[in-house]
C-alpha cells in the first residue's frame, strides 16, 4: 500500500493479511456466527465505528488535528464506558488501574 493511497485500501489490506496469519498459524474459519455474534459485529460496526468516525470528522472540521491528539487515548475508554452503559459489561479493578494510567 502506498502512501497516497486512501485508507479504506489499507483497512481491506490489513483484514485480508490478518485472515492469511489466522489461516497460517491454524485457526479455524468461523462456520456460524451466533445471534449474539452478529449482533456484536453491527454493534462495532455501525454503533462504535461509524458513530465515533462521523463525530471524528466533524470535530476535525473545527480543530486543528494537533489540538485533538491526545483524545485518541480515551477512544477505548468510551467504549468501555459504552459497554457497561449498553449491556451491563463489569468495569474490572484492571480496567480502572489501566483508566489510571491513561488520564
Amino acid at each position: 500500500m502506498g502512501r497516497d493511497d486512501p485508507p479504506h485500501q489499507g483497512d481491506a489490506a490489513a483484514a485480508r493479511r490478518s485472515g492469511q496469519a489466522a489461516y497460517a498459524v491454524g485457526e479455524p474459519a468461523p462456520r456460524h456466527l451466533s445471534a449474539t455474534a452478529v449482533a456484536a459485529l453491527l454493534w462495532q460496526g455501525i454503533a462504535v465505528v461509524g458513530v465515533s468516525y462521523s463525530l471524528w470528522f466533524w470535530v476535525l472540521k473545527r480543530y486543528a488535528a494537533p489540538q485533538l491528539a491526545a483524545f485518541t487515548f480515551i477512544s477505548p475508554l468510551v467504549g468501555v464506558f459504552a459497554g457497561w452503559l449498553a449491556f451491563g459489561d463489569a468495569i474490572t479493578p484492571t480496567f480502572a488501574d489501566a483508566n489510571g494510567i491513561v488520564h
